[in-house]
This record gives structure tokens, sequence and C-alpha cells, in this order.
């Protein structure tokens, strides 16, 4: 039951936001009574802090695969940049938490921690490797990668240009992997 809840609260979400979904549109869209719903969530609130929480450790779990993968250094950056929040929940609506449910954006804020981590360590294990060029900041490169990213979608630019933000992280990945990757690392192979 608590599946069926969750999922059709991702499609409310998706569809209205954090802020103008209802207990009552799940409940109608889910065909289950309200006291159904409250057999499980205390409240809206409840509803969205267990849903966020679930998301954030199946991300966990998939960015820490990725990492531990015997993918090339660049493969793993592109698809750590790939996977994210969006998957279920619409980007511009995860946003809305901010301000919303405060309390519930720290948890995503400390995923966004974690997933930083986790790229800039790979970062500097390639440059290590003589993979990654070594005359740029780890830190920076990641700076640069999420300023891109969240700063067209924060100002809905994404949306208003019709475009695809799976595409939109794809075309940024290209050009920070390829373009920080050193000149001897060639379509997969390191020439040393």
């Amino acid at each position: 039951m608590k599946n069926l809840i969750e999922n059709e609260a991702i499609k409310q979400i998706s569809q209205y936001g954090f802020k103008k979904f209802t207990m009552s549109d799940i409940a109608k869209s889910a065909k289950i009574s309200k006291k159904t719903i409250y057999k499980y969530y205390d409240s809206k609130e409840n509803l969205i802090e267990e849903l966020i929480d679930s998301i954030i450790k199946r991300e966990i779990s998939e960015n820490s695969s990725i990492v531990a993968s015997n993918d090339p250094i660049p493969v793993k950056l592109e698809k750590l940049i790939m996977i994210n929040l969006n998957q279920e929940l619409p980007i511009h609506f995860i946003n809305e938490l901010q301000y919303q449910y405060p309390q519930i954006w720290v948890c995503i804020d400390e995923f966004a921690r974690f997933k930083k981590t986790c790229a800039e360590d790979l970062i500097t294990q390639g440059v290590s490797e003589g993979i990654i060029r070594d005359d740029i900041s780890p830190k920076l490169i990641v700076m640069g990668i999420e300023s891109i990213v969240f700063g067209i979608i924060e100002q809905n630019q994404a949306r208003q240009q019709h475009i695809d933000i799976a595409k939109l992280l794809r075309d940024v990945g290209s050009i920070f992997l390829y373009g920080i990757t050193s000149p001897t690392y060639k379509d997969g192979n390191h020439e040393k």
C-alpha cells in the first residue's frame, strides 16, 4: 500500500509540485480513502519526507555502485552526472523543497555533498593516474558542472527552451569530461 501511495504522490508532485498536491489528490488517483493514507503517513510533510528519504537511499546506492565499478574514470563521472533526483521527480520541483520544506531540503543538501565528494574523489584519482588534467582543481570542476546544470534549471531556462534535462546533463558532462581529460586520454584509452 505504501508503494501505491508513494507512486501516486510522485505522479501528483510531478504534475502539481510539492506545494500544490494534496492528500485528497493522491487518494482520488489511487482509488483509496484519505484515511488509508493517514494510516501510513501522519501528514503531507511526513509523506514527502519518507518519499525523499527513499529516493535518496536509492541514489546513494546507485552512486556507490558507479564509483565501485570497473569503468574508466571519465565514464564513472559521466554516469554520476547523469544520475540524479529528477529521474523520479522533476528537478524544478525539487527546488521547491528548499523554500517550502527546509527541514527536508537538508537531506537533499547532504546528498548533494555526498555526490560532490564522490565526483571530487574520482577526479583526484583521475589526476593522479594522468587521465584528468592536473592544472584544474577537482573542486572547481565539480563547481563548474553544478553551476551550469543548476543555473539553467533554476532559471527555468531548460523548460522555456524545451531542453530535455537528460540531454542537458549529457551535453554538460561531455563538455566537461572531455575538456578536462588529459591530451593523452583518447577514446577510453590512456596513452602515457
